[in-house]
């Protein structure tokens, strides 16, 4: 029934009898207490011992309790450990908002009631462990869609050199079906030429890109509109440059999907990025790669 059971709480309180109480308050929960006497120790022993709950006092020497909770929310290792404070003496209205504001869960006035206490440890507790359920499953989702991303991504980039291929085998049966009309001196010139008149076709098609835009904007939502929206005279060589920056391919690899020179590569980028207003010490390739 109870969170508390097999909970670690750290309290931190100078006052001794304030140990005794709570040791008597949950004493049949099993529930492990470890104990601070000032801020200071109750952030070392947090740092240290991860605890579920904070049971955090007002006034205390050495470091008081609200300065003790700024420092916590600011570590990494204890930002997300709920603390409540606990107080006999700041006991008002604006107290309680004071440590709510501070990033406190809950506040309880001393002296502590059996009860009251139990249900609001158990409270915050139940809620510290929805949460971390509900942080798990969106960090699972997150890993899950990330996965499927670079799957995506993978996909992309080989249908971009399946896409050379192709086109590659494409020009290859054009250059042997050119030759052999030569060979023949165009006595089959009328089968011949509707071979190549297809083969162009294919070749000259914008059909491959098109896909691969599609393909793309899956991988990266919104790229090219955010891109065009940036810089409205990018052409269509500009935006492929970009997308395939973006995807990480190499200037050798670009070359090759374009059917360009390595160094008709160069001088492309080299244009890219005047285009794109970048300064001479900025990198073209983390600028697209960071570009959303």
């Amino acid at each position: 029934m109870y969170f508390l059971k097999d909970s670690k709480l750290l309290l931190a309180d100078d006052d001794h009898s304030t140990l005794q109480t709570v040791l008597s308050h949950v004493e049949s929960l099993d529930i492990e207490i470890i104990y601070a006497n000032n801020g200071q120790k109750a952030i070392e022993l947090a740092i240290d011992e991860q605890p579920d709950l904070i049971l955090m006092d007002w006034q205390m020497p050495v470091m008081n309790g609200i300065e003790a909770i700024d420092i916590l929310l600011s570590e990494e290792m204890t930002k997300e450990i709920p603390v409540i404070v606990i107080s006999g003496v700041m006991v008002e209205s604006q107290n309680l908002e004071q440590a709510l504001v501070q990033g406190a869960v809950d506040f309880i006035r001393k002296p502590l009631d059996r009860y009251e206490l139990r249900a609001r440890l158990n409270s915050s507790l139940r809620i510290r462990k929805q949460y971390q359920i509900i942080k798990d499953l969106i960090d699972a989702e997150k890993e899950l869609l990330k996965e499927r991303l670079q799957t995506k991504e993978r996909e992309l980039t080989s249908k971009s050199f399946y896409d050379f291929q192709r086109d590659k085998l494409l020009k290859n049966l054009l250059e042997q079906v050119s030759r052999l009309d030569r060979i023949t001196k165009h006595v089959h010139a009328t089968n011949i030429r509707p071979i190549q008149k297809q083969l162009i076709s294919q070749l000259n098609m914008k059909r491959n890109w098109q896909q691969f835009n599609q393909h793309f904007e899956q991988v990266h939502p919104g790229f090219f509109e955010n891109l065009k929206s940036k810089y409205k005279t990018l052409t269509l060589n500009d935006c492929k440059l970009c997308a395939y920056l973006k995807m990480g391919l190499s200037n050798g690899e670009i070359a090759s999907v374009m059917h360009i020179a390595r160094g008709s590569v160069d001088r492309a980028l080299n244009r890219l990025k005047k285009k794109l207003k970048l300064k001479e010490r900025e990198c073209l390739r983390r600028y697209i790669t960071n570009l959303i």
